[in-house]
């Protein structure tokens, strides 16, 4: 595999109707120290051929910042200059991980853990670089047609690592973006030749990298309450919800830019192949009807019953199910199966390889 070719980027600073915003202006001389060590030491340990190891890069990093202080700047620069990396690593590459790696690292840190002082004394884990993450959600760019796609890929890896709780907002916003807008959207202004590509590019990052964390969220749509950022596009006829109506949707629009003749390039095709494929035999693995009283049949099992699943042998008919493995069970109202997989393991420690199709790069 070639060397990484990674270059260190500045940010001139503007101030548009009262909000921080930031452009791009290439290097600036001015960059500080912490930039320039945090960038030496990861564009070393994101080489193919590195010597150093995830822990060495975490000590080396941490070492730089001060004791007792989540809120320093020197923080926030280290999340930009991660999420700078990020935008110029391929989205396939497994370096995009390994930077999720050190990421998930560095916020288990104290230096990067905010305490909010009460009675009953809240941790708030990488507060600053989940701060950074929202920044950096822009949308396409027309100069810069791999580094959405890119980014993505990190904003994918990331989430599969637990750095915050698994809240799939970028995930729906990218997909919604992609696939439940008009295809054609003449009367933005932002539009660009390239642009549909880019979105759906970056879409099926979240299906490759975390396809299996999200269909959770789908089997179980109360997972999250707080669903007001999740406001369906115009192509969708339905709520906010993160179902499994939204998810077909989502993996008929990857078959049909896979299938479509002009207007994509190549690439897109051929990665929207990879993300529907994925998408089928996720949910062909893990059987589901098409209504959604299924998955309040299986939030009717308790914790108890789901702690007891755990001890469930490897090889018998098991599922996942919201980080646990549950054993398979007749759904009495029907008489069917809810999933036969021939091997699962615990989602947070290993990645399931479902028919060979995900498989985990470290």
């Amino acid at each position: 595999m070639s060397r990484l070719e990674l270059q260190r980027r500045g940010y001139e600073h503007e101030i548009l109707d009262d909000d921080f915003r930031y452009r791009y202006v290439g290097r600036m001389e001015s960059m500080d120290y912490i930039e320039d060590e945090v960038f030496q030491i990861l564009n070393d340990y994101l080489q193919p051929d590195t010597k150093t190891h995830v822990d060495s890069a975490v000590k080396s990093i941490l070492a730089l910042l001060p004791e007792n202080n989540p809120f320093s700047p020197k923080v926030w620069k280290v999340g930009e200059v991660v999420l700078q990396l990020a935008e110029q690593i391929p989205y396939h590459h497994p370096s995009q991980f390994k930077l999720a790696r050190v990421m998930e690292e560095l916020t288990t840190s104290p230096k990067f853990t905010i305490e909010i002082p009460e009675k009953n004394a809240l941790y708030i884990r990488g507060q600053r670089f989940k701060d950074a993450l929202r920044d950096w959600y822009k949308g396409p760019s027309e100069d810069e047609p791999q580094a959405w796609p890119n980014l993505n890929a990190f904003f994918a890896h990331e989430a599969s690592t637990h750095i915050r709780p698994h809240h799939p907002d970028f995930a729906i916003w990218t997909l919604r973006e992609a696939f439940e807008e008009p295809a054609n959207p003449m009367h933005w202004q932002t539009s660009f030749p390239g642009m549909r590509n880019q979105q759906i590019i970056a879409a099926a990052q979240y299906i490759l990298w975390d396809g299996q964390g999200l269909f959770k969220h789908a089997l179980w749509r109360d997972s999250i309450e707080d669903t007001k950022d999740w406001e369906p596009g115009l192509d969708f006829f339905g709520d906010a919800a993160f179902s499994l109506k939204r998810w077909r949707l989502w993996k008929d629009g990857f078959r049909k830019a896979a299938a479509e003749d002009g207007g994509m390039s190549d690439e897109c095709r051929k990665v929207s192949a990879k993300a529907a494929t994925l998408m089928e035999a996720l949910e062909n693995d893990i059987t589901v009807g098409s209504s959604d009283d299924e998955s309040a049949w299986l939030n009717t099992f308790s914790r108890r019953q789901r702690s007891q699943a755990l001890r469930v042998p490897a090889d018998s008919d098991t599922c996942f199910w919201d980080g646990d493995i549950w054993q398979a069970d007749v759904r009495p109202a029907f008489g069917t199966l809810i999933v036969r997989v021939s091997k699962c393991w615990h989602f947070d420690e290993r990645w399931p390889r479902i028919h060979g199709l995900l498989q985990r790069q470290a």
